[in-house]
């Protein structure tokens, strides 16, 4: 186990940078794909930020409260971070038809 905790932050870290990635990804294209007005983009944006700060500070608190591993902890807490589904899910809808891309218009 030991062994293991070595290679964990390094694994967190590429984890963090793959869903911070994708996020970036996701959002730049949601921007140019015109399916969300500025306004809808950035409460979007907003939620993403608070849903990373809270699990962020969850894990701060984690690492003084309890007798884990901080690795595990942080890399628990990675798992749990939004990706970039936020952004995508209009995307993802309009693609399969469910909903045409002038509905998201109306919101």
């Amino acid at each position: 186990m030991p062994g293991f905790l070595v290679l964990l932050p390094w694994i967190t870290a590429a984890k963090l940078a793959w869903k911070w990635g994708t996020a970036v990804g996701a959002f730049t294209g949601a921007y140019h794909s015109k399916l969300y007005s500025r306004k809808q983009l950035k409460c979007l944006l907003a939620l993403w930020v608070a849903l990373t700060g809270g699990v962020i500070v969850s894990a701060v608190l984690a690492c003084g409260s309890h007798p884990i591993s901080t690795p595990i902890i942080f890399f628990l807490a990675v798992c749990l971070l939004p990706g970039g589904e936020l952004a995508a899910c209009a995307a993802n809808l309009a693609q399969t038809g469910i909903v045409e891309a002038r509905c998201f218009d109306q919101l």
